[in-house]
C-alpha cells in the first residue's frame, strides 16, 4: 500500500527523520506543558495569586520556537546517520546528547540576548525533564516498531550476492553475527563450486540459470557484486548481465587496484559503489506516495460522475463488463492488474494488439473516452492500491515487456519505479501506441531520463503538462 520496502530499500534515513520530527514535536509540547505547570497550577505558586496567561502571548512562546530552531540546527551540522540503532546505550550516546545540547543552546541564547533573568528556571528544568521523559518513551516505541518492521519483512531487502567463494563466505559469516535488514537470498559464485571448501546454507545459482526467474521468485531487490583481485576482470561483464533486469546493482570493493568514480553509500557496515540504483527510495519516495494517495482520493471523488456516466454508456452500447483488467508490468517487473474503462467491443479477438488510429475494435463511446483519456481514469484505483503512481513510466503488457526486453538494451531498467498514469515520455509526444521499434526506443529513452532525473517538482511539472496534452492531442 505504501511501498515501505522501497522507502527503506537503501537505508533507514526516513525512519530516523520521522523519529527526529516526533522529537521536535515533543520538545515543543513540553515547552507548553512546562509553561502551564509553572504559571497556571498550584504546583509552584499559590492558585489565588495566579493570573491566567496565554502561552502564545508570552516570551515563552518565542523561547519554544528558538528551541526548535536550535534542535534542527544541531541536526543540520551533525553527521547524518543512515542506519537506525536500537537500545538505551545508543539513546544515551546520541539522543540524550542531542536533547541536552538543545537545552544548553537555549540557555546560552538567553544569556547572550540578556533575557535569562526574564525566564523562570523552573520552566527550563520542567521543560527539559518532561521532554526527556517523553522522548525515552518514544525511543522504546520506535525500537519496537523497527523490530516489527524487520520481522514482518516490510523493510526487508532481498539480496543476491555475486563474488568468489572466499569473499562470499566472509560476508555471509559477518551477517550472521548481527541482525541485518538485508537478507541474502542466493549466491552466484564466480569460481567453481566444486573447488569451494565453504558451506553457505544459502541457495547457490550460476550465470547459466534463468536469472530473471531467480530474481522474480526470490523477490530480489538488490544485487551485491564483490570486487576483488579474483573477480576484477569480470566486473563489467557481471554488471552488463544484471542491468538488464529491474534490480539495483551495488559494488562492494573489498580489494581493488582501482578507485571507482561512483557515489559511495554506506549500509550494513559496508561501503557500496552504487552502479545502478533507483532514485525512488527514502523520504522523497514517501512524500511522492503520500501525494499520490491524497491526489487520487480527491480526483476519484471529482471524476466519479464521469465514470458512472461512461459506465452507463458502455452498458447501453455493448453490455457488460464495464471495466477492462489486464496484466501489466510494474515495479521490479512484477505483474499487476491494471484497470481501465472498456473501450473495445467485447468480441475483440486480439486483446494483446495495440489500438491504432481508426481501429474498428473501438466502440463509439470508446472513441470519445480514448480521445479524452477517460478510459484511463480507473487507474487511480491502482494508485490507491499501490500498484501505480500518478507519474511514472507507462506500464506495458507482459507480452510487450518480454518482447522488447530482447530488442532494446536496458529495457527493464524502466521498471525501477512504480508505473504511472502519465509520464515524461507521454508529455513529450509519445502518448498512445508504439507500433515501431524506433518509437519504443524513444519512449524508453525518455523513461530512463525521468528515472535518472526524478524529483517531486518534475512530477508536478508532468502532471500540469499532462492536463494540456489531454485536451490538445486527439487520439482516434
Amino acid at each position: 500500500m505504501f511501498n515501505l520496502e522501497k522507502v527503506f530499500q537503501k537505508n533507514d534515513e526516513t525512519y530516523i527523520a520521522i523519529n527526529r520530527i516526533i522529537y521536535a514535536i515533543i520538545l515543543y509540547l513540553s515547552s507548553i506543558l512546562a509553561f502551564y505547570l509553572r504559571e497556571n497550577t498550584a504546583l509552584f505558586v499559590s492558585v489565588e495569586l495566579v493570573e491566567r496567561k496565554n502561552f502564545l502571548e508570552t516570551k515563552y512562546f518565542a523561547a519554544a520556537n528558538i528551541e526548535i530552531l536550535i534542535f534542527f540546527t544541531i541536526l543540520l551540522f551533525t553527521i547524518k546517520v543512515k542506519k537506525y540503532k536500537k537500545g538505551f546505550l545508543y539513546f544515551i550516546e546520541n539522543d540524550f546528547k542531542l536533547i541536552t545540547l538543545t537545552f544548553v543552546g537555549l540557555v546560552f541564547t538567553a544569556v547572550i540576548l540578556k533575557e535569562a533573568q526574564n525566564f523562570s528556571r523552573i520552566w527550563f528544568f520542567l521543560n527539559f525533564f518532561i521532554a526527556l521523559s517523553l522522548i525515552i518513551i518514544i525511543k522504546f516505541i520506535f525500537d519496537y516498531g523497527y523490530e516489527k518492521l524487520i520481522q514482518s519483512n516490510i523493510i526487508q531487502r532481498n539480496i543476491l550476492l555475486v563474488g568468489d567463494s572466499k569473499d562470499c563466505y566472509k560476508l555471509i559469516k559477518k551477517f550472521k553475527k548481527s541482525m541485518n535488514v538485508s537478507i541474502i537470498k542466493g549466491i552466484i559464485l564466480t569460481d567453481k563450486i566444486e573447488n569451494s571448501p565453504y558451506t553457505y546454507n544459502i541457495p547457490i545459482f550460476s550465470f547459466d540459470d534463468d536469472l530473471g526467474q531467480v530474481i522474480r521468485y526470490h523477490v530480489i531487490g538488490q544485487v551485491w557484486i564483490i570486487s576483488s583481485f579474483k573477480t576484477f576482470s569480470l566486473i563489467d561483464q557481471i554488471i552488463d548481465i544484471f542491468v538488464q533486469f529491474a534490480v539495483d546493482c551495488r559494488l562492494i570493493a573489498f580489494e581493488s587496484k582501482y578507485d571507482y568514480i561512483k557515489e559511495i553509500s554506506k549500509g550494513e557496515s559496508l561501503d557500496f559503489y552504487d552502479i545502478s540504483f533507483s532514485k525512488f527510495y527514502g523520504s522523497n519516495l514517501l512524500i511522492k506516495t503520500i501525494l499520490d494517495k491524497f491526489l487520487s482520493i480527491i480526483i476519484l471523488i471529482l471524476i466519479l460522475p464521469v465514470i458512472l456516466i461512461c459506465s452507463l454508456l458502455i452498458v447501453l452500447e455493448d453490455g457488460f463488463p464495464i471495466f477492462f483488467n489486464q496484466k501489466r508490468t510494474g515495479w521490479d517487473a512484477r505483474e499487476f492488474h491494471m484497470h481501465k474503462l472498456r473501450s473495445l467491443y467485447k468480441n475483440n479477438v486480439d486483446p494483446e494488439k495495440q489500438v491504432a488510429a481508426g481501429d474498428q475494435r473501438v466502440t463509439k463511446v470508446g472513441k470519445i473516452m480514448r480521445r479524452l483519456s477517460i478510459d484511463e481514469l480507473p487507474q487511480f484505483f491502482n494508485v490507491l492500491k499501490g500498484d501505480m503512481s500518478i507519474v511514472g513510466p507507462r506500464p506495458h503488457m507482459i507480452e510487450h515487456s518480454t518482447f522488447y526486453s530482447k530488442q532494446i538494451r536496458n529495457f527493464f531498467q524502466r521498471h525501477k519505479s512504480s508505473p504511472g498514469i502519465s509520464g515524461w515520455a507521454q508529455v513529450n509526444g509519445l502518448r498512445g501506441p508504439t507500433p515501431t521499434d524506433e518509437l519504443m526506443k524513444k519512449r524508453v529513452e525518455y523513461d530512463l531520463w525521468y528515472l535518472k532525473n526524478w524529483s517531486i517538482w518534475l512530477d508536478l511539472i508532468i502532471i500540469i503538462k499532462t492536463i494540456f496534452v489531454v485536451f490538445r492531442q486527439k487520439v482516434d
